[in-house]
């Protein structure tokens, strides 16, 4: 603890940590060599069979191979186990470094302030203030004369070449980023989309300057005009500067864009001009404390002065908040009620106003580096905050999917997502990028070292132990891949036999849709196992898992067993064909596509009815096209009483023979006179047909002949009619019979 409060061993106590770091992962590595030569050893030892028993004996030569084997063993195990203690050690060394370092940071930040209310104290600052200026200022001008004494024309060619870059950058990215060209401003975009154009326009104007100010510390390093403490100053100056530039350009293009379509936050034009003018502010202050404490460490500024210029850092930041407070945001969203906190929703209000009063109170106590920090992380934490919200809109935008038309060879216009697994790929990429960027820079700026985040990153990509099982998020990403690969694979393999096998299987494509079924499945099954092999899954525990679920499934999921069982048939006999014509039930239509769990049936009014299989070969299912497309088509007809019978059918015959579809043999076709109707003569048409899909459009033909012929041949086909006759009753009242009397 006393060495990590000395802050000039603090360095070599990092440096330690970077090396238990390194000796970490080699430790590691030497481990994971020496697992394999273990298991190669443990298998031969096996091979040799058990050990004999009390009072049995082997042979020599086999006891001489077991006993150098045992040995062997023994001596990679030890130090396989060695170094796994070796690990854990440096592990917790690591571990206890970095709590006694995050202790000492937060110690000293709630240190109250030596001599805080002492008048002498703040003289000794104000006095410090010109010194330190001065020295400042002697430092610069005699950089300045080194420089140009001893290599101006390097200085100078720097600088020009550093301004082509920015120059070059700039017309890149503003091609590249630049977005919504002749954007007229009458359709708001989505909030994904605006905050896409946010990312891309601050790109647009950081990557210029970061360009900037890198080549002129590369170039100034290059030529020596750049060394020791300057070149600390200027890489961390160089940081501070490109943070600020892309703070300022997305709030400015977040509040302040061309378009009021455009704002990110849904407020009025002067009051999101104002919040953009106090929040750069805030950046501003922001940066300058940045710099003047690198300042402060090159010239060694006294602590009265540090304690000064954080003070009014402090002061500064709440003033500014407080500032913020002020404004009137109109909101056409907003409840009425938020006019008590001049529009601000009232929990950012009271936020806002407990951070100002915080900063205020604690710089009255004393505690001059916790109010300085905490604005400090204002504005840290906010931009943070900002950059991750900005990529995760990017990325929502990214991953919508494009809509376009088109239309299938039977003329059925669908929709299309175009590039939409690229788009979504390309947004989950964003979405992780920017968490495991964020995160460790949010903790970083909260008190945590660099090689603590590096270690906890370390052992999620490479490796946690869980159980006997070693996982990482290298292995599981190379798993994913691997099954979209094999999932991939298997649609390429099976697109291949659908397309090549098109004429073997002309006649019966139920035959090749089941063939194809089975491959899929089959390459679905091969590729999960592969991804669990990879991850270190071996074959038995999938084989005992796959046990336990079949107990599960003979009890709670006997519905979808019975449903998976019943696909395997329809695969395997196939009385139910992808394209047969059924009904099932009250539903009608063609088969579109046979599951292992469920069948798809598209009705002729283009719905889909999804029958689990089991249905099918429980339940009655009509199969117009199993087996035979053959079918018959029959047509009833009535005449008129008093039609020549003999006439109507030679007729109706000569009509079933014309029809092209109809077969012509000695049952087909066949006129029946069913008999003496109501009003008709009640006449059948029975004709067999090649296929029963053209049943439709032969009854249409034959009817319609049928009318015409009929019209030839002065033939009526009547309507129903009833003819009602009345009997008189002669029935007189009495009254009437009283008056003839």
């Amino acid at each position: 603890t006393k060495a990590v409060d000395d802050s000039f061993n603090l360095r070599e106590f990092r440096a330690a940590i970077q090396k238990l770091a390194e000796t970490r992962l080699e430790l590691r590595k030497f481990a994971d060599d020496l697992v394999p030569k273990l298991t190669d050893v443990k298998e031969r030892l096996a091979k040799l069979g058990p050990v004999p028993k009390d009072g049995e004996t082997e042979a020599d030569d086999l006891a001489k191979q077991r006993k150098e084997f045992t040995t062997e063993a023994g001596a990679y195990d030890g130090l396989v186990k060695r170094a796994e203690v070796l690990i854990v050690q440096a592990h917790q060394a690591t571990a206890t470094f970095n709590a006694t370092r995050r202790k000492t940071f937060f110690t000293r930040l709630l240190r109250r302030a030596d001599g805080f209310t002492d008048g002498s104290f703040w003289a000794d600052a104000l006095r410090a203030i010109p010194m330190q200026t001065s020295l400042a200022s002697q430092g610069l001008q005699q950089w300045l004369r080194t420089t140009t004494q001893r290599n101006w024309i390097a200085a100078i060619t720097a600088l020009f070449a550093a301004i082509a870059v920015g120059i070059a950058l700039r017309r890149l990215l503003f091609r590249m980023l630049r977005s919504n060209k002749g954007r007229t401003g009458s359709v708001e975009p989505a909030r994904s989309e605006r905050g896409a154009m946010v990312l891309r326009r601050s790109a647009s104007i950081t990557g210029p300057v970061a360009g900037f100010l890198l080549v002129c510390v590369l170039l100034g390093t290059s030529f020596g005009v750049l060394a020791n403490w300057e070149l600390v100053f200027a890489t961390r100056a160089v940081t501070y500067i490109s943070v600020a530039a892309f703070l300022v350009s997305a709030l400015y293009f977040a509040l302040r864009p061309r378009f009021a379509a455009d704002r990110l936050i849904n407020i009025d034009g002067r009051s999101a001009n104002r919040i953009f003018w106090i929040l750069t502010a805030m950046v501003v202050v922001w940066l300058a404390d940045q710099l003047l404490s690198q300042l402060d460490r090159g010239f060694f500024s006294p602590i009265a002065l540090v304690v000064l210029r954080s003070l009014v850092t402090a002061l500064l930041y709440a003033a500014l908040l407080s500032g913020l407070l002020l404004v009137f945001v109109e909101r056409p969203d907003a409840h009425p009620v938020t006019r008590q906190t001049n529009g601000w929703p009232r929990l950012l209000f009271g936020l806002i106003s407990l951070l100002a009063l915080f900063i205020v109170c604690a710089s009255a106590l004393g505690y001059v580096s916790l109010s300085r920090f905490v604005g400090g992380q204002l504005v840290t934490t906010g931009g943070l905050v900002l950059f991750v919200v900005l990529v995760h809109l990017t990325a929502e935008f990214v991953s919508a999917p494009q809509l376009l038309r088109h239309t299938q060879d039977d003329g059925e216009e669908v929709q299309t997502v175009v590039r939409a697994t690229l788009g979504v790929i390309l947004g989950l990429v964003l979405d992780l990028l920017v968490l495991l960027i964020g995160v460790p820079l949010l903790l970083m700026q909260w008190g945590y070292e660099w090689s603590e985040v590096r270690g906890w990153l370390s052992a999620a990509f490479f490796g946690f132990q869980i159980g006997d099982l070693r996982l990482s998020l290298l292995t599981i990403f190379v798993s994913i891949a691997i099954l979209i690969a094999g999932f991939t694979l298997t649609r390429i393999v099976r697109s291949m036999f659908l397309r090549r096998s098109e004429y073997l299987f002309a006649d019966s494509s139920g035959v090749r849709e089941s063939i194809s079924t089975v491959l899929t499945y089959t390459g679905f099954v091969l590729s999960v196992v592969a991804a669990l092999s990879y991850l270190g899954v071996s074959v038995t525990s999938i084989a005992l898992i796959a046990g336990a679920l079949s107990v599960g499934i003979g009890f709670g999921l006997q519905s979808i067993a019975n449903n998976f069982v019943s696909g395997l048939i329809l695969l395997a006999e196939r009385p139910v064909k992808v394209g047969d014509w059924v009904v099932v039930g009250e539903r009608e239509g063609r088969v579109q596509k046979i599951s292992v769990r469920s069948t798809q049936i598209r009705t002729f009014d283009r719905s889909t009815v999804i029958v689990p299989n089991a249905d099918l070969i429980t339940s009655q299912v009509v199969n117009w096209d199993h087996g035979d497309p053959v079918g018959r088509v029959m047509i009833e007809i009535g005449v008129a009483y008093g039609t020549d019978p003999r006439k109507v059918i030679k007729i109706l015959d000569e009509i079933g023979r014309s029809n092209r579809h109809v077969l012509i043999h000695e049952s087909s076709p066949a006129v029946v006179f069913e008999g003496f109707g109501d009003s008709s003569l009640d006449f059948t048409l029975r004709v067999h047909i090649r296929n029963m899909r053209n049943f439709l459009e032969v009854q249409t033909d034959m009817r319609v002949a049928i009318i015409e012929a009929f019209a030839q041949n002065d033939i009526e086909i009547p309507f129903p009619q009833r003819d009602i006759h009345f009997k008189p009753i002669e029935m007189t009242s009495a009254l009437e019979q009283a008056e003839i009397k």
